[in-house]
C-alpha cells in the first residue's frame, strides 16, 4: 500500500520487483535502504551505466 508521509513518491522496477521510494532519492541513498551500500555493485539507469563516483549525485527520476 502507498505510504501516507506527505512525501511524493515513484514507482520503479528494480531487478524486475516494483518498488516505491520518495521522489528526489539518490542512488546511494537507494544502495543504502537496501544495504548494498559499499559493496560491489553494478547500477544501471535507463539503460546506462552508472559509474560508483556519481552513485551520491546521480538523483533517481
Amino acid at each position: 500500500p502507498p505510504k501516507n508521509d506527505g512525501c511524493s513518491r515513484m514507482h520503479i522496477q528494480l531487478n524486475g520487483e516494483p518498488h516505491e521510494l520518495p521522489d528526489g532519492e539518490t542512488v546511494a541513498a537507494l544502495l543504502t535502504r537496501l544495504d548494498l551500500a559499499g559493496r560491489r555493485v553494478a547500477v544501471e539507469l535507463n539503460l546506462d551505466i552508472v559509474p560508483r563516483s556519481q552513485h551520491a549525485t546521480t538523483v533517481l527520476r
